[in-house]
C-alpha cells in the first residue's frame, strides 16, 4: 500500500461516497474501490455484522467473495468484531484464524466500523496477493475510512 495516497480528501470523498443517494450496494461497491486503489491491494470488502454473522455488502476486484455471508464463530473478522480493533495479518498462510476467502490472498486487514454507541456493525476487508504488504499506516488508514462508513451501514426510510 502507498501511504502517500492517504490524504484528508480521499477520507472526505469516501465519506460523501458512503452518504450519497443509491442503494448501499452501489454506494459501497464506489466505497470499495476508492480504498482498493489507494491501498492498492487486489481486493476489499465491506460487510454488514448482524445476529454473529458477516454479510458481504459491496466489494471489488477481480471477484466476488468465497462467501457471501458467514458465521463469526471463528476467523479473523470475529476476533475484529469482538476487540473492536483492527487486525493486521501480513501471512495469512501463518494464523489458523484465516477463513480461506481467496487462494491467492497471502495480507488481509480487518477494520470494524462501529456505530455511535461502539458496537461493531460492519467491517472493512482489504486483501493483498503479497505477505508483509501491509503497514501500521494501512491499519490506521482503513480505521479512518471505518470510521466513516456508518451511512453506508444505516437502513434509509
Amino acid at each position: 500500500m502507498s501511504p502517500a495516497n492517504y490524504d484528508a480528501r480521499l477520507l472526505n470523498d469516501t465519506a460523501a461516497a458512503a452518504s450519497a443517494a443509491g442503494d448501499a450496494a452501489t454506494r459501497g461497491k464506489r466505497v470499495a474501490e476508492m480504498i482498493r486503489q489507494a491501498c492498492n491491494c487486489f481486493w476489499v470488502g465491506i460487510f454488514e455484522i448482524a445476529d454473529n454473522e458477516a454479510h458481504a455488502v459491496a466489494w471489488t476486484g477481480a471477484e466476488a467473495p468465497a462467501f457471501m455471508h458467514f458465521s463469526l464463530k471463528r476467523g479473523i473478522t470475529r476476533d475484529a468484531v469482538l476487540t473492536r480493533k483492527s487486525i493486521l495479518v501480513n501471512d495469512v498462510l501463518k494464523d489458523s484464524r484465516y477463513l480461506v476467502g481467496f487462494s491467492n490472498t497471502r495480507a488481509e486487514i480487518v477494520a470494524p466500523i462501529a456505530d455511535a454507541m461502539g458496537a461493531v456493525v460492519g467491517t472493512i476487508e482489504a486483501d493483498a496477493d503479497k505477505a508483509n504488504a501491509f503497514s501500521a499506516a494501512d491499519v490506521q488508514f482503513l480505521d479512518q475510512c471505518a470510521s466513516r462508513l456508518l451511512p453506508l451501514l444505516t437502513k434509509r426510510p
